[in-house]
């Protein structure tokens, strides 16, 4: 944990990478990462949580057992509301030091994950449909797909 008493300039929040992961529920977490946390390669780290799911329906003046579900969604919805208030207050008071290991993913830039084609890269012939030979998802895509 870092001392209270560091500013977001100090600590490089002033302008942090930011990582964020939406769930299908609804909720985005938001890992925003600093500066190096003195002469070690640690990182200054803030986390937060935002509600991206519907916004909750207009109130009707006439309810009936009809309604059920979308009372049930209501109260999932509300639910879910009082969650994301309370890690964001548990958060907010903190701003993390994290070892360097535990952020260098977030901190990838984009030219990194992407190396330059080669001339042997062009000069290799377009498979035929029938010869594509099946494939294993690699680091990357394994931590971007969807189930």
């Amino acid at each position: 944990i870092a001392d209270p008493a560091l500013s977001d300039e100090e600590t490089g929040l002033d302008q942090p990478a930011v990582y964020a992961v939406e769930t299908r529920d609804g909720v985005r977490y938001v890992v925003r990462v600093g500066a190096k946390a003195g002469d070690t390669d640690d990182r200054f780290v803030r986390l937060s949580a935002e509600w991206t799911g519907e916004p909750a329906p207009a109130a009707e003046a006439d309810a009936d057992e009809a309604d059920e579900p979308k009372r049930e969604a209501e109260e999932a919805r509300k639910k879910k509301q009082a969650e994301i208030k309370a890690l964001n207050e548990r958060w907010s008071a903190w701003t993390y030091v994290l070892p360097s290991h535990k952020v260098r993913h977030v901190l990838t830039e984009r030219d990194e994950l992407m190396r330059a084609k080669s001339g042997e890269d062009e000069k290799k012939p377009a498979a035929a449909d029938g010869d594509k030979e099946e494939k294993k998802p690699g680091r990357l895509r394994r931590l971007f797909r969807r189930d």
